[in-house]
């Protein structure tokens, strides 16, 4: 057993010390190489760690990951407006306004709050621009981008002939609310970014003028749904036939007397004539019929459009002046 320890112990410090003479041997090798014209000498793990200390290791470069790059997107740079607010990113079809109305359908906020609520989203916008973009919202939310600007075109054309902002036309007492008294058009529902941009698209003058010179307009399809729910009882408000509104408001026909009804006084005829605008691309009259000041063959134009809507809605033919 002894003479095998010794064997073992010897066979060690052997390999040990040919170890240490390969490694001083490569460490040779490397500074010779290195000690070449116009290049710096790197110091050796001798000089630059102090005596009795471990040389450090250099640091390893972070492994490269093989697969897709990762891309982070840019933040946009969003500036605060005049209230201190940050304005939001704007989608298509995001609400501008969250408001209530009471009984009798007056929106409850002020215009003010309205408009600070929207200005979070456009900071730009103008209490005339949040006017027609709830107009536009409240007579036809799903209308095509064309037919919201006609909406707002003609209640433009009606306040300038009245001398009033599109804000004073539509509002009573400096609310909002549905339509009745001195309310010419419905401003009661919330409008999403695309109702806004039909109302900047008009006011600005990009898309003035698109009604062709209306003042008033109505939507026969709805008009007509909602007479038949009036006269099944299913609601209280009087909503009369499309073509008796139609006949109305093209030969400027008063009510009769009796105002639970929809008959009409057809022996004091007016002077206010109206009359269909005619086609306009992305309009569709059967969901939104545009009516301006008439000429002298009004008549003709009223059996024209006549014709035209009992042609396009299935139904409507089927008159009731009650």
């Amino acid at each position: 057993m002894g003479k095998l320890a010794k064997t073992l112990a010897l066979g060690g410090a052997l390999g040990v010390g040919y170890l240490l003479a390969k490694h001083r041997r490569a460490e040779a090798a490397a500074n010779s190489s290195s000690d070449t014209p116009n290049q710096s000498r790197e110091p050796t793990s001798s000089e630059s760690t102090p005596s009795g200390s471990l040389p450090s290791r250099p640091p390893s470069s972070p492994p490269v990951w093989p697969g897709r790059p990762i891309f982070k997107p840019a933040v946009p740079d969003l500036k605060p407006d005049g209230f201190g607010l940050r304005p939001r990113p704007i989608k298509e079809r995001q609400r501008l306004n969250q408001s209530s109305v009471t009984r009798d359908g007056t929106v409850r906020e002020s215009p003010n709050e309205l408009l600070k609520q929207a200005r979070r989203f456009d900071p730009a916008i103008t209490l005339d621009e949040l006017t027609g973009a709830r107009l536009a919202a409240s007579e036809y939310f799903g209308g095509t981008f064309n037919e919201l600007c006609c909406i707002v075109d003609s209640e433009l054309n009606r306040a300038e002939r009245r001398r009033k902002s599109l804000f004073r036309s539509l509002t009573f007492r400096g609310t909002f609310g549905r339509q009745g008294g001195e309310r010419r058009a419905s401003t009661r529902r919330d409008p999403q970014m695309r109702h806004l941009r039909a109302a900047r698209a008009v006011l600005s003058g990009q898309k003035r003028g698109i009604a062709s010179g209306a003042i008033q307009f109505f939507n026969p399809t709805v008009q007509l749904t909602m007479h038949q729910r009036w006269l099944a009882g299913n609601v209280k408000r009087r909503h009369c036939h499309p073509l008796v509104i139609l006949e109305r408001w093209c030969l400027d026909l008063p009510w009769a007397k009796d105002k639970g009804s929809c008959v009409l006084d057809r022996q004091r005829p007016g002077t206010r004539v109206l009359q269909w605008v005619g086609e306009i691309p992305g309009v569709d009259p059967t969901q939104l019929l545009l009516l301006a000041p008439g000429t002298r063959k009004f008549h003709r134009f009223y059996q024209a459009t006549r014709k035209m809507l009992e042609k396009r809605i299935p139904g409507i033919s089927r008159a009731t002046n009650t």
